[in-house]
């Protein structure tokens, strides 16, 4: 993303607003960040925490990957990769779906996370607090 010159855009919904912009690349790696920072449930020491299951979609024409923690305590609840094949019989992986949860004292809040490769991103945030109604609010980054 760094060597290619792309021009990224913003768009924000919540609270009944939504406001769109042009972003640096600087700003498009502070939001980027929720994705790399996200625990590797593929490696040795987390893969026995989650349960694989995989698909195929016949009206997406997708090959389905799917993880799910085994206990409600782990940061990724889900993972879903969409891989589509070619037509040599390969598979490319299209988009990748990240459900998480982190709670404290007085709330939770839910991530919904999709990154659709080479094109954009979202992170919805659900925050629960007690005594308040829930709160929504997304991010959409795209390139072009």
């Amino acid at each position: 993303m760094d060597t290619l010159p792309l021009h990224f855009t913003k768009i924000t919904t919540g609270d009944n607003t939504y406001d769109s912009s042009i972003i640096t690349k600087k700003e498009f790696h502070s939001y980027a960040k929720e994705f790399l920072e996200l625990p590797d449930i593929a490696s040795p020491d987390k893969m026995d925490d989650y349960s694989e299951a995989n698909d195929f979609d016949e009206v997406l024409n997708n090959v389905l990957l799917m993880y799910t923690a085994k206990k409600e305590d782990e940061p990724v609840r889900s993972q879903t990769i969409m891989m589509q094949p070619d037509d040599m019989g390969n598979t490319h992986v299209k988009t990748i779906l990240v459900s998480g949860v982190q709670s404290s004292k007085d709330s939770t809040v839910t991530k919904n996370m999709t990154w659709h490769i080479d094109k954009r991103f979202q992170i919805v945030t659900k925050t629960n607090k007690s005594g308040q109604s829930e709160k929504i609010s997304t991010i959409m980054i795209s390139w072009e």
